[in-house]
């Protein structure tokens, strides 16, 4: 099983399986740890099939303290259109 650490804004309001696009860091050990990916993947708090572990950071950097669960759908390209920080920083 695979390890990944994200940013999520208000990772509170997320009670069960959601669809989102996020950057994900590589958590497994080696040359390539930490490596970003953007991506489309189904997170959670509750574990689901064929999930890997997620560890979710708050936008404020606090780490949450139980794993969270994510299923990369999509690799996007390393660079996608939009403004960066939009909603976190209007």
């Amino acid at each position: 099983m695979k390890e990944y650490m994200a940013l999520i804004e208000e990772p509170e309001k997320i009670k069960g399986p959601v669809e989102m696009t996020l950057t994900i860091r590589d958590l497994e050990a080696g040359p390539r740890k930490y490596t970003g990916h953007n991506v489309v993947a189904t997170v959670s708090p509750v574990p689901f099939p064929g999930a890997d572990i997620l560890r979710v950071r708050h936008t404020n950097g606090l780490l949450l303290p139980e794993p969270w669960y994510i299923k990369i759908n999509k690799k996007l390209d390393d660079f996608f259109p939009g403004r960066p920080y939009a909603g976190i920083v209007d």
